[in-house]
């Protein structure tokens, strides 16, 4: 290492690279020293090569002592560079766009944090209907105006009201990890955005005729395909639930499924009724750790497959049926199970604990099933 040599500046020395040039000298690098609250301080400044001499850095070292002087500025290169950097820093969040956060720091802090069909649809949400609408407008000036021309462009084109909500939900999702950051404050754009009211409940179960038929239907086509729709439809399960199903978390000789993380979170026990049991039983078992459905490459199942939307087709379940919650789908297995316990009079506090819902009100809506069960406890009163 080269020795630092004095200039005839006070403060400012310098010391010469071992091999290059600069014109006819050896290039120099220039530092400058001085006392910050009475400790001495040294910064680099740099090469001769890139424009530095003595003149110039006496000239900012004299900026430095006059800002300790006064106390106005920055009294360090540091601190120079540091709030040069905030500017700096300050400028990009302001011009950062919803599409430029959505796909820098958004979408990809979602990864293991989300199930990836969740995922998707919030990717799909913003690739069709966020990004052309929101795409280029800065984060920080996003406003209730700007997310509800998102809202009327998606009713305009035919999607539902619950489409509105998950769309409002992406954006609120983004602005409040944008708020963690520090890029945004206050509250979401979409807190004063109106969302047109809807009832999504699906009212449309199975009677018992149907789901025999289905069954049949599921058994001769994918015994596995049959199993799920078996469980759903006796058991109460999501789909999501079939999906992470192992066989360590059946037990046979008590007749329960031990169900972990399940949508709200929360574990929960559901009950085998003794012809689901005896089904199960003779179903091949795998590794404790194993999925119970597999796919054919042996992975955990993702989806449902294809041959239950054939069977609901083959019977006509859903022929000339437009109203969605009319339609029969998986989740209607689900439905049917909670329909069929309320119509044989089991009480709904006993529904809520079966079907795992957060909250009373997500059992109340088999409540309306309810009325012989009703009309016998009014007539205790006579």
């Amino acid at each position: 290492m080269a020795k630092w040599k004095k200039t005839n500046y006070p403060g400012v020395r310098f010391r010469e690279h071992p091999t290059r040039k600069h014109g006819l000298q050896k290039d120099r690098y220039f530092s400058i020293y001085y006392r910050v609250d009475g400790k001495r301080r040294e910064e680099g400044l740099g090469w001769a090569s890139a424009g530095w001499s003595a003149e110039r850095a006496n000239t900012e070292r004299g900026k430095l002592k006059e800002a300790h002087r006064t106390g106005e500025g920055p009294r360090t290169l540091q601190e120079r560079r540091e709030k040069a950097e905030a500017i700096r820093l300050k400028e990009e969040q302001n011009s950062t766009t919803f599409a430029q956060y959505f796909n820098q720091s958004y979408y990809p802090g979602t990864k293991g944090a989300k199930k990836e069909s969740s995922r998707k649809t919030e990717k799909g949400l913003f690739d069709n209907w966020l990004e052309p609408s929101l795409g280029s407008v800065p984060l920080v000036s996003l406003t209730t105006s700007d997310v509800e021309k998102v809202r009327s462009r998606l009713l305009e084109s035919g999607k539902t009201p619950r489409t509105v909500q998950y769309a409002f939900a992406v954006v609120r999702q983004v602005w409040n990890r944008a708020k963690l950051e520090g890029l945004v404050v206050g509250d979401p754009p979409t807190k004063g955005a109106r969302i047109p009211k809807f009832d999504n409940k699906r009212v449309r179960f199975l009677y018992e005729c149907e789901a025999e038929c289905l069954l049949q239907e599921l058994e001769v086509h994918s015994p596995q395909v049959y199993s799920m729709a078996l469980l759903s439809l006796y058991c109460g399960l999501r789909a999501g639930e079939l999906y992470s199903l192992k066989w360590g978390d059946v037990d046979l000789r008590a007749g329960t499924l031990h169900l972990k993380d399940t949508k709200g979170g929360l574990n929960r026990t559901a009950y085998m009724p003794d012809h689901v049991i005896e089904h199960v039983k003779e179903m091949k078992p795998g590794r404790v750790n194993g999925y119970v459905f597999v796919g054919e490459n042996g992975k955990q199942v993702t989806s449902i497959s294809n041959t239950f939307f054939r069977a609901i087709d083959s019977l006509g379940l859903n022929d000339d049926v437009d109203d969605s919650r009319e339609r029969v789908v998986f989740h209607t297995l689900r439905h049917t199970y909670a329909s069929w316990l309320v119509q044989r009079g089991v009480d709904l506090y006993t529904v809520k604990k079966l079907m795992g819902h957060g909250t009373m009100a997500m059992t109340e809506r088999y409540s309306h099933l309810a009325g012989s069960t009703y009309k016998q406890a009014i007539a205790k009163l006579t």
